[in-house]
């Protein structure tokens, strides 16, 4: 017998101990997101937020519970949501609910089970859906959303809205047994010089503002890309905030130089931003930790600026 068999086995006799089976009702909801793990902030947005919220008029219209497997850390972007008949339950008790034969599927007959498809993979990303969550995220994050728009307007100011991404360390949970896919953050790419790019990108366009997102809100995430003109970030989940942008937004992706040149590494983000209508420019980098030369970044940035200087003319 399997060691994860036996890993699992003991899980499931541990949940039938601690929340027994019966009792539960309502809709039973669950996502098939197209690869890697909703713990994961990339496939949580695309693969889990975004269909919740294009089904969520239709499942949660009335008072009956709506049930859904926990994505981890990103549990705390849920529960910032203003939708009081969301219910998160532990992801492997969600998964033994989702059955219909056997001891779940008696125990748990007062469930109707729903699945709806996610976007986490460019074959299916899908531009009317993601302007529905654009829509909506803003109404079930009404007061978050407002305050978030306040301290993007404070960061920005009256000068170019350019943003710089940079990662943080890995957190301690992407490292531990529980978590569905290892690693994250610096463990997996890093940009060691980004610092030194934010400054000459200030220097040219007149304002470049450092930020890095893995312990920011969604609603400063929304209100940061919404509002932002340009966003140069390295490969990586926080671009799958891009589907916040307005059309027309400069994306500068710094990526590993095997992207260009292994086809069976998927092209995320330049193809994101040709389905949202946003202006991709790449940059490359020798590996996933390589400094990208200061030079390497000009061409870019001089783009950039025509374009902008482009834009002026046309507005006045």
């Amino acid at each position: 017998m399997s060691s994860k068999f036996v890993t699992r086995a003991a899980r499931f006799g541990q949940l039938m101990r601690n929340r027994p089976l019966t009792g539960y009702r309502g809709v039973h909801l669950s996502f098939d997101n197209r690869l890697g793990s909703v713990e994961h902030y990339f496939h949580f947005l695309l693969g889990f937020l975004v269909p919740l919220l294009k089904v969520w008029p239709d499942v949660g219209a009335d008072d009956t519970p709506v049930l859904i497997r926990s994505c981890a850390l990103m549990d705390r972007h849920l529960a910032a949501l203003d939708l009081p008949l969301l219910k998160v339950l532990d992801r492997d008790l969600h998964r033994i609910l989702g059955k219909t034969d056997g001891i779940p599927g008696v125990f748990a007959r007062n469930l109707s089970r729903i699945r709806q498809s996610g976007y986490d993979l460019p074959t299916y990303y899908d531009a009317e859906a993601f302007a529905v969550a654009r829509a909506r995220l803003p109404v079930h994050l009404a007061r978050q959303v407002e305050i978030a728009r306040r301290d993007v307007e404070a960061l920005f100011g009256d000068g170019p809205r350019v943003v710089v991404i940079d990662r943080l360390p890995a957190e301690a949970y992407f490292l531990s047994a529980r978590s569905e896919g290892k690693g994250s953050g610096t463990l997996r790419r890093s940009v060691p010089n980004m610092a030194e790019l934010a400054e000459a990108i200030r220097l040219d366009l007149g304002a470049a503002h450092l930020v890095t997102l893995e312990r920011s809100n969604l609603a400063f995430q929304f209100a940061l890309f919404q509002a932002a003109e340009v966003v140069i970030a390295q490969h990586g989940a926080a671009l799958a905030n891009l589907i916040w942008c307005e059309p027309g937004t400069s994306v500068v992706e710094i990526l590993a130089e095997e992207r260009r040149t292994d086809p069976a590494l998927i092209d995320y983000f330049g193809q994101l931003s040709h389905c949202l209508g946003l202006s991709y420019y790449p940059v490359w980098q020798a590996d996933n930790h390589a400094p990208v030369p200061v030079t390497d970044l000009r061409p870019v940035v001089a783009a950039l600026r025509s374009q902008r200087a482009v834009a002026r003319r046309a507005m006045d």
